[in-house]
């Protein structure tokens, strides 16, 4: 047995499963989730000024941001979304169960993440299992998760005191890029998260630890 194995987190693909088809019609469904407190403000602002880029830019595009918020926070993120003239094309949608999780990635087609040196999120491999397409802050470890098959890596500089998300300009971008690209990506991204991060194969890692120590 080896002496030691990296384990990254893991789903359950039997749970968080896509769609039986891909949404032709109507616009590109962006996803944004989390629990935001002040210190993740940034994630939902980028996010909102993004999308604004990307439907200067021609995209037809709406964003839902889904979870926990504080609540003054909101306020501010509702003000930009007003000046930004985006009331009709972005939802906030607010917390939900676990066991509700799987729908919520299923009425998207994107998933967005620009958390500045995230480590291992679970909802990247939740969106993944549900077939949705990642663009993410290529930093922290997120691009081991995600490859280049399975989304699209924005870069950001590398700060260990102060989030460095993309730019909008560049999250914009970013998201007119993997519209063209998220049917392959969809593939690409659930058989991914099958192969390598499936819980079952991660259980069976972790019984086998534990049955070598008892021995």
């Amino acid at each position: 047995m080896d002496r030691a194995r990296f384990l990254y987190n893991a789903v359950d693909t039997a749970q968080f499963t896509p769609n039986d088809s891909i949404q032709t019609e109507g616009p590109i469904r962006f996803l944004v989730t989390g629990r935001f407190g002040r210190h993740h403000q940034y994630r939902l602002e980028v996010a909102v000024s993004g999308l604004r880029v990307a439907r200067d830019a021609g995209l037809d595009a709406f964003l839902t941001l889904a979870g926990q918020f504080d609540s003054e926070m909101l306020v501010e993120i509702r003000q930009q979304i007003d000046r930004l003239e985006l009331q009709e094309f972005v939802k906030i949608l607010g917390p939900f169960s676990q066991a509700d999780a799987p729908n919520v990635y299923r009425a998207a087609d994107i998933f967005l993440l620009t958390t500045h040196q995230d480590a291992c999120p679970n909802a990247v491999l939740e969106a993944m299992a549900c077939g949705l397409p990642v663009l993410y802050s290529a930093n922290g470890g997120v691009p081991e998760l995600v490859g280049t098959e399975a989304g699209i890596g924005l870069e950001c500089p590398e700060d260990w005191e102060t989030p460095r998300p993309p730019t909008a300009e560049a999250l914009g971008a970013g998201m007119v890029k993997i519209a063209g690209r998220r049917k392959a990506m969809s593939q690409a991204a659930r058989a991914r998260a099958v192969e390598r991060f499936d819980i079952q194969p991660w259980i069976q890692r972790h019984r086998e630890v534990f049955e070598q120590l008892l021995k």
